[in-house]
C-alpha cells in the first residue's frame, strides 16, 4: 500500500490519496492520526498527518482510478482561522526562506567556524571575518531604473562611459568583511589569504586544493556552503549544507524576484525544467515521514523550452544538480501511482530548507 497525504492550508484541506489492492477503509481517526485497514483486514496502517483534522467530519474513500482511491478532510477550524497563510496583510512570498547558515544564525553561534568539508583546514574564523552583512537580492541592480529619476550610467564624455556602473552599482566588501548569500558567502580576495587558492576563475583550499567556489566577475571570491562545514568555537554544535539547497533557494530567489513559477535549471549539457505547482505545504510519505514547509514541484529532464518568455533560466553547479534530482526522484517513487506523475510531468516534493 502506498499513500500520499497532501495538507493545503490555504483551503482548508487534507487530502489522503491511497493505492492499494483493495479498497480501504478507516478503521479509526484521531487528529492527527489516521487508522486503515483494506477490506478484507488483511493491511493495515497508520498514518501521521501533518495537520490537524476535524474528526467530526464524516468519511469515506472515494475510487479515482485503478486502484486508487481518495479521502478529503477538513482541518480543524481553530487551526484554519489562526493560519498565517490566510493574513491578506502579510506578505507572503517575501517572508519566504532567504536560506541556511544566514546572517542571524552565524552571530548567533556566537564565535564560529567554516571549514573546508575535504581536508578540514579552516576557511573562515575569527582571525579573517570580523563583520557579517547579508547579501542585497540578486536582483537589485535590476532595480536601478526605479531607484533614479534619469540613466546614471549615461556618459557626459567617451571618457566615462560605464565608471557609474563600475564605481556604484558593484558590492565592494572590505577585507575581513563577509557578504552571506543564501547558499554562498562573498568576500574579497584579502579575507581569504592564506586559505584560498585562485586558479583561473575556480577558488581552491590551499591545503587539498579541492574546488571550493569561483570568482566573480567583480574579481569578489565567491565560496558555496555545501563545500564546507559550520561549527562553534568549541566544537559543541556542527552542521552541514546539503548541496539541494542551493537550487532550493535558487528557484524561491526567482519566485521571490520575478513571481516566476516555471524555472529552467541549466548544468552543463543537462536541462531540468522544473514548475513550482504549490508553496509552503505539508505532505506524509509512504514510510511515515512527514516533510514540513515544502514545495511541490512538477519537473521534466532533458526539454526544449527556448524561447518561451515565461520560463525563467537559471544556470546551476553539477553537485547540487544531482542532489536535488536524487532527492525529487527518492520522494517521487514514495508517492502512489496516480500522484507520481501529472500527464508528462514528474511530481515530488522538497523542503524549503533542508537540514
Amino acid at each position: 500500500m502506498k499513500y500520499l497525504v497532501e495538507c493545503l492550508p490555504r483551503i482548508g484541506c487534507t487530502s489522503i490519496a491511497v493505492h492499494a489492492n483493495e479498497r480501504p477503509v478507516v478503521a479509526s481517526l484521531h487528529p492527527s492520526t489516521l487508522e486503515l485497514k483494506t477490506v478484507s483486514g488483511d493491511v493495515s496502517v497508520s498514518i501521521p498527518l501533518p495537520h490537524n483534522v476535524d474528526i467530526k467530519c464524516s468519511y469515506e474513500f472515494k475510487a479515482c482510478g485503478d486502484r486508487d482511491y481518495v479521502l478529503r478532510l477538513r482541518n480543524r477550524n481553530e487551526d484554519v482561522v489562526g493560519n498565517r497563510e490566510l493574513n491578506k496583510s502579510r506578505n507572503f512570498l517575501m517572508s519566504l526562506p532567504e536560506g541556511k547558515w544566514g546572517k542571524k544564525d552565524l552571530l548567533d553561534l556566537g564565535q564560529f567556524k567554516l571549514t573546508c568539508l575535504c581536508c578540514g583546514s579552516a576557511i573562515i574564523d575569527a582571525e579573517n571575518c570580523f563583520k557579517l552583512n547579508e547579501m542585497p537580492s540578486e536582483f537589485w541592480m535590476e532595480l536601478m531604473d526605479y531607484w533614479h529619476c534619469h540613466k546614471p550610467d549615461e556618459p557626459t564624455g567617451a571618457c566615462e562611459t560605464g565608471r557609474y556602473s563600475a564605481k556604484q552599482n558593484s558590492l565592494n566588501p572590505c577585507t575581513k568583511e563577509l557578504l552571506v548569500g543564501g547558499s554562498f558567502l562573498l568576500a574579497n580576495a584579502g579575507t581569504f589569504t592564506g586559505r584560498v587558492i585562485c586558479d583561473g576563475n575556480l577558488l581552491r583550499c590551499s591545503k587539498c586544493n579541492v574546488t571550493l567556489g569561483e570568482k566573480t566577475k567583480e574579481q569578489l571570491y565567491k565560496i558555496y556552503k555545501y563545500n564546507m562545514k559550520l561549527s562553534s568555537l568549541n566544537g559543541e554544535e556542527c552542521s552541514f549544507f546539503p548541496p539541494e539547497n542551493d537550487i532550493v533557494f535558487t528557484i524561491l530567489n526567482h519566485v521571490k524576484g520575478n513571481s516566476a513559477r516555471h524555472i529552467l535549471l541549466k548544468c552543463e549539457d543537462k536541462k531540468v525544467h522544473v514548475w513550482i505547482f504549490a508553496i509552503d505545504i505539508s505532505v506524509t510519505l509512504s514510510d511515515g515521514a512527514i516533510i514540513r514547509n515544502c514545495m511541490k514541484v512538477l519537473y521534466q529532464e532533458d526539454v526544449k523550452v527556448e524561447g518561451n518568455h515565461n520560463i525563467d533560466d537559471a544556470t546551476v553547479n553539477h553537485i547540487p544538480m544531482k542532489c536535488f534530482l536524487a532527492a525529487l526522484d527518492g520522494v517521487n517513487t514514495l508517492l502512489p501511482k496516480n500522484n507520481a506523475k501529472m500527464g508528462p510531468w514528474n511530481v515530488s516534493y522538497i523542503p524549503m530548507v533542508i537540514e
